[in-house]
């Protein structure tokens, strides 16, 4: 019994031993050398677990290792020194010499790892048909789906309208960014888009009165940095138009037609002084009336219909 005991017990001591050697085997050690205004090499792809050690024995200026976004503490600022850094998670690590930033810089770019990462995609979008005035509040419905394996955490989307025939056309998708030609709408903040699913976004947003009238394409931008930015915008499939803003004013008075609608017209008087303004409708049943002709002037189908009102000029 004791001998079995002892042998097992061997046994998970080889195996640990087996496991912390392999697992050493796998870790490289980098060395980077850092001289008189220069890290060599200052560009370095290595590998999940490795290290990289910046070693400064000129003996010359005083140096150190700063990392550009705090990923670690600097090295002592000193004419001689060895740094260590343990590199456990994937991405690019820049970093310089505070002393020399000009022309002391370098990158780590570490491989491998299981990286977990949102993929973001707008599905679908509508802006309605318009048309739309300054100031008239629109509904856009947006939706977006998630495929990768992990939550986007917050994100924005950017609404936008185009001039009609400009860069992007109507129900086209495009990279990520809004065109050079468009003017921003609104903006609306997502929280979050989970793994694997998808969010239905319905934003109301008045319309700036700084969009000259005209016939645009109104699309949106998700502001997600991912794989595939080629998804992350998309466009109504409909061309709307702008009508800008619209004043009474007795530039409108007198008789207004369309040919579309013959012997029909509308009549306007604008008093602005007073603030009132008179409508009159000239029209036709569409019906004829049951009964004799009775009329003493024009047919017995034509009708007048009038309204006043007061505004604000």
């Amino acid at each position: 019994m004791r001998f079995r005991l002892r042998r097992d017990v061997a046994r998970l001591v080889c195996t640990a031993f087996l496991l912390l050697t392999s697992n050493a085997a796998w870790a490289a050690i980098h060395e980077v050398t850092v001289g008189d205004n220069f890290f060599s090499p200052s560009e370095l792809t290595i590998e999940v677990g490795d290290t990289v050690r910046w070693i400064n024995a000129t003996g010359g200026a005083i140096h150190n290792v700063t990392s550009s976004d705090d990923a670690w503490v600097p090295s002592a600022t000193a004419s001689s020194f060895t740094f260590e850094v343990v590199f456990n998670d994937p991405g690019s690590f820049g970093y310089l010499c505070t002393i020399h930033p000009g022309s002391m810089q370098g990158t780590i770019t570490v491989e491998g790892g299981n990286m977990s990462a949102a993929e973001l995609a707008v599905t679908a979008f509508s802006a309605g048909n318009g048309p739309f005035s300054a100031g008239q509040e629109v509904t856009f419905n947006t939706t977006i789906q998630n495929t990768g394996d992990a939550d986007s955490g917050a994100t924005s989307l950017d609404f936008f309208a185009q001039p009609s025939g400009g860069s992007v056309q109507a129900g086209e998708i495009s990279l990520q960014s809004i065109p050079g030609d468009a003017v921003l709408i609104g903006t609306k903040n997502i929280a979050n888009v989970p793994q694997g699913g998808s969010v239905n976004d319905q934003s109301t947003i008045a319309i700036p009165a700084s969009i000259p009238p005209g016939n645009y394409v109104i699309g949106v931008t998700l502001n997600f940095s991912d794989t595939n930015s080629g998804n992350n915008e998309l466009t109504d499939a409909d061309i709307v138009q702008f009508v800008g803003e619209f004043f009474i004013n007795s530039g409108l008075n007198d008789a207004w037609v369309n040919a579309d609608a013959a012997f029909q017209g509308l009549f306007f008087t604008v008093f602005p002084d007073i603030g009132l303004l008179f409508l009159s409708w000239f029209t036709f049943d569409s019906v004829l009336p049951a009964g004799e002709d009775t009329a003493t002037f024009g047919a017995h189908d034509h009708r007048w219909v009038t309204a006043s009102g007061l505004f604000s000029p």
